[in-house]
């Protein structure tokens, strides 16, 4: 069973991130959004780095990262 959802986005995800955060967060308790804010701007390595550590933190949750194309953070 998933304890926890996290979304993270560099600044090309922003708006998408938060459309998908509200969606599941609607459905599930356990959301966490841990993307930067409009206006702000981290390259996916960093952020990629940020969710890897956090789900590893907690083994029982699910990571989605968003990126403008989508390579970079796959």
């Amino acid at each position: 069973m998933v304890h926890k959802f996290f979304f993270a986005s560099d600044h090309n995800g922003i708006k998408l991130r938060q459309i998908l955060v509200k969606h599941v967060a609607d459905k599930h308790n356990f959301v966490e959004d841990i993307g930067i804010s409009a206006g702000s701007q981290l390259d996916y390595i960093d952020i990629s780095s940020l969710l890897a550590q956090r789900m590893y933190q907690d083994n029982n949750s699910m990571g989605v990262l968003i990126c403008a194309s989508g390579i970079g953070v796959s």
